[in-house]
């Protein structure tokens, strides 16, 4: 028997989950975009100004990236241990 999810999904209604679900994501989205664009204006101004070479501009961009991925996992960790039993965090607790 074959089994349908995205189907079965499509047909559920809308709640207040799901939108402070979008609501998060587009947050995310939003501070990640504004991360690149502001990084790219400095980019701009430090080597027109020869501060920064263009050969230092990978390293810097690649620096960024690994700051937020490092925070990102520093924060699910500290929301998994700080989190109050009675949450939903996942099938381990």
């Amino acid at each position: 028997m074959a089994v349908n999810a995205g189907a079965r999904l499509d047909r559920l209604p809308m709640s207040a989950f799901h939108r402070r679900i979008m609501w998060l994501i587009g947050i995310g989205m939003f501070f990640d975009g504004f991360d690149i664009y502001v990084a790219s204006t400095v980019l701009g101004a430090t080597v027109s100004t020869h501060f920064a070479t263009l050969a230092q501009v990978p390293h810097f961009v690649s620096a960024t990236f690994l700051g937020m991925t490092i925070g990102s996992f520093g924060t699910g960790f500290i929301c998994y241990a700080t989190a109050p039993r009675s949450s939903s965090a996942g099938p381990w607790r």
